[in-house]
C-alpha cells in the first residue's frame, strides 16, 4: 500500500488527467440527460387498435362482424393533429404511400394527451371492396395483400398497425352467404 501512495505522490499528472477525463464524462452525461428532459413536453406518440363488433338478435350472436371500428390513443405528452383514420394496404411494395379501402378522412382532430378518437367501417364495405379489388386482372391486392390499420396526423407523419391479410378477413364471411 505504501508504494502505491509513493508512486501516486511521484505520478501527479496521471491522476490530474483521471479526474479530468471522469469529469468530462459526467459533463456530457448532464447535458444528455437535460437535452432528452427539454424534449419530454414535445413527445409524440399514438397507439393504433381496432374492434369487430357484431349484431345480437335473440341471443344469437352474428358470426360476420358488423362493423370494424378503429381507434387512434395519444398516449405522449402534447397533442397530436389527426387527418386520416382508416384501414389500408400498402401498393407494390411502395411502404411510403398506404392506400384507403374508405374515405378514412376525418374532420381535422386535435387528439389532447390520454385523448381517444374513433371512426367505424361498415363490415360489408370492406369486404365488398376486397373482393371485387381482388378479383380484377391488374388489381393492386391479392390475397396475400396485407392490410394495415393506419393515421396521419396533419404534420403527415404516418403511425401504423398489421390488421391482417385480405384472405383473413375474408375467411370470416360464412362460406354460403354474403355480409348484409
Amino acid at each position: 500500500m505504501k508504494e502505491f501512495i509513493e508512486w501516486c505522490n511521484d505520478n501527479q499528472g496521471f491522476l490530474t488527467f483521471l479526474l479530468s477525463t471522469f469529469t468530462i464524462l459526467i459533463s456530457i452525461i448532464a447535458i444528455i440527460v437535460s437535452i432528452r428532459t427539454a424534449k419530454l413536453p414535445y413527445y409524440k406518440r399514438a397507439i393504433l387498435n381496432s374492434t369487430q363488433n357484431y349484431i345480437v338478435k335473440a341471443g344469437n350472436v352474428s358470426p360476420v362482424p358488423y362493423e370494424i371500428e378503429l381507434s387512434f390513443s395519444n398516449i405522449g405528452n402534447c397533442p397530436i393533429g389527426l387527418h386520416t383514420l382508416a384501414i389500408g394496404f400498402h401498393y407494390k411494395n411502395n411502404m411510403s404511400q398506404l392506400y384507403s379501402l374508405e374515405d378514412g378522412n376525418i374532420s381535422e382532430q386535435i387528439v389532447q394527451p390520454a385523448g381517444i378518437v374513433r371512426h367505424k367501417y361498415k363490415f360489408s364495405n370492406i369486404v365488398l371492396f376486397l373482393k371485387d379489388e381482388s378479383s380484377k386482372n391488374n388489381s393492386r391486392i391479392n390475397l396475400n395483400t396485407k392490410l394495415y390499420i393506419f393515421a396521419r396526423d396533419t404534420e403527415g407523419k404516418t403511425y401504423k398497425r398489421f390488421y391482417g391479410t385480405v384472405e383473413n378477413i375474408l375467411k370470416l364471411l360464412p362460406s354460403n352467404k354474403t355480409s348484409d
